[in-house]
C-alpha cells in the first residue's frame, strides 16, 4: 500500500491542512499517478481529511476592569418618521421634467425623530 503510506505522509507534513484535491495533485508534482476518487476513499478511511480553521478568533477581552458604561440608545423609542421633502428651488433653476427626479442638492435628507423614554 505504497500509495496510502504516501498519502499519509504528504497529509500529516502539511498538519493536515491539504484536502483530497491538493493532495492529488502533489502527487502528480511528485510524478505518482492516482484518480482523486482514490485520494478521498483512502483519506476518509484512514480519517485524514482536512482539519477546517477556526473561521472566527475571538480577540474581545471581556475579563476587564474597566467600567462597562450602559447602551442608553435602546431606552429610546421611535414616535415617528419624518418623509424626505422637496425643498424649494428658485425660480432661476430648471424644473425637473415630470416623472424624473429633482437633483440631489434640492432633496432633503430624510430623518428619524427620537425621543427619551
Amino acid at each position: 500500500m505504497a500509495v496510502r503510506a504516501e498519502i499519509q505522509q504528504i497529509a500529516l507534513a502539511h498538519r493536515r491542512r491539504y484536502g483530497y484535491r491538493r493532495i492529488t495533485a502533489e502527487r502528480r508534482r511528485r510524478g505518482l499517478l492516482v484518480n482523486h476518487k482514490r485520494v478521498a476513499r483512502l483519506m476518509r478511511e484512514d480519517n485524514l481529511l482536512a482539519i477546517q480553521p477556526k473561521a472566527f478568533v475571538v480577540t474581545t477581552d471581556a475579563r476587564h476592569d474597566f467600567e462597562v458604561y450602559l447602551n442608553l440608545a435602546s431606552r429610546l423609542t421611535l414616535t415617528g418618521i419624518a418623509f424626505p421633502r422637496m425643498a424649494r428651488l428658485p425660480s432661476s433653476i430648471n424644473q425637473p421634467a415630470a416623472g424624473k427626479p429633482a437633483p440631489l442638492e434640492a432633496q432633503a435628507d430624510s430623518v428619524t425623530i427620537m425621543q427619551k423614554v
